[in-house]
């Protein structure tokens, strides 16, 4: 099969799947499901749930930081497995073309195989907050960098290995995503809301040249963000410093609205949306980079 056809198989697979926004909420230790804007309890008795992603086959995986584990639900089902353990503070996560995880976990980037096991670390990350792949295969983490007005900055890895700074002069960013024309949205917390004379409490939007604008501001502490198949993105608004959060949506035309309250979200997934799949000429370098890249770093096995 060639590559451009495991592209579009891909692409299909997702396009036959429902949209469902899955959120992670530690008030409640709860996963919510959002089956349109009905919200659900998908899963409880998380300890902190700091990441969400989906695989390619509509698995859905959570970061669970202070039990230390990676949960897998097949399908998005009901049965829960442990697809890692015993790591120190799991978080942020994506996958890449080649299946393979990546997941923040207290600093480092790890990077696990479909089996569970940890085949590479990246170290050196200065408290990173967020991590997303572009649809050319670039993996992107954005660095908080102790906080503080220009403070923070995103680092592009490209898949060739070649590490650069895509952008700085951020104040705290956390979450990001790209939209379906390749710009990136990055949250910028922790401030008090409507606290934008740093930076705080804003969505910054930087093209695919690096060119940075403030897309939002007056949120109350935005962390993950999410796009839908419309390309409308959705923010998950903490509200640590001023009651509960919310989910603040933005359409396409930039209209704004809450999407759910009463949360303290603090990752989010949409199950259903394609991940962001590679060129076919960049499709077999998205995993090879990434050993080229890591060849000098600590390597370490862990079963599930």
């Amino acid at each position: 099969m060639t590559v451009s056809a495991v592209c579009g198989l891909l692409l299909a697979g997702y396009g036959a799947q429902a949209q469902n926004l899955f959120v992670g909420d530690y008030a409640t230790e709860t996963i919510i499901k959002y089956s349109g804007t009905t919200p659900s309890t998908f899963a409880t008795g998380m300890d902190y749930p700091t990441g969400l992603a989906f695989d390619s086959s509509g698995d859905l995986f959570e970061g669970d930081q202070f039990s230390g584990n990676i949960y897998e639900w097949v399908g998005a089902g009901s049965t829960r497995t442990t697809f890692a353990s015993g790591l120190n503070q799991p978080g942020p996560m994506a996958f890449n073309a080649a299946g393979n995880l990546f997941v923040l976990v207290n600093g480092e980037l790890d990077e696990f195989s479909p089996a569970g096991i940890i085949i590479n670390t990246i170290t050196g990350f200065s408290t990173a907050g967020g991590l997303a792949f572009d649809r050319a295969g670039n993996l992107y983490v954005s660095n908080i960098n102790g906080g503080g007005a220009g403070a923070g900055f995103i680092t592009r890895i490209t898949p060739g290995g070649v590490q650069s700074t895509f952008a700085s002069g951020l104040t705290y960013p956390t979450g990001f995503a790209f939209n379906a024309a390749g710009n990136m949205f990055v949250a910028d917390a922790y401030g008090l809301s409507g606290n934008t004379a740093n930076g705080y409490d804003t969505i910054t939007e930087i093209t695919p040249a690096g060119s940075e604008s403030v897309f939002a501001s007056g949120l109350n502490n935005p962390g993950t963000i999410a796009f839908d198949r419309a390309s409308d993105m959705f923010v998950a608004d903490n509200g640590i410093f001023n009651g509960n959060g919310d989910i603040t949506e933005f359409l396409v035309n930039g209209t704004q609205s809450v999407f759910g309250t009463s949360l303290r979200p603090t990752a989010m997934a949409f199950q259903g949306v394609a991940l962001p799949v590679p060129e076919p000429s960049t499709y077999a370098l998205a995993g090879l980079g990434f050993a080229a890249l890591l060849a000098g770093s600590r390597r370490r096995n862990q079963t599930a």
